[in-house]
């Protein structure tokens, strides 16, 4: 005879990941702020949507090269704050 033992399943809790989001346009002019703002508005629709996104902090910086560290200050912060 077969002993069937049922295993009950185990509830698995998500685990919530905190996220930072750094953003970035190299020139202050119009069409590229409205990238930025579409950036910024993607991470947090993106953070409402899937539960398991916490959105800790957003930084961004307006005018500034990606190939430069100076003068990108919310780059900096944000480096600082992940210390």
């Amino acid at each position: 005879m077969i002993h069937v033992v049922k295993i009950p399943v185990k509830n698995k809790t998500k685990e919530v990941v905190r996220i930072t989001v750094y953003c970035r346009v190299s020139k202050n002019i119009e069409e590229q702020r409205s990238g930025l703002n579409s950036q910024i508005a993607y991470f947090k629709e993106l953070s409402n949507k899937v539960i398991e996104i916490d959105l800790a902090e957003v930084y961004h910086d307006v005018g500034r090269s990606g190939l430069i560290k100076n003068g990108r200050t919310s780059y900096k912060k944000m480096i600082v704050d992940g210390l």
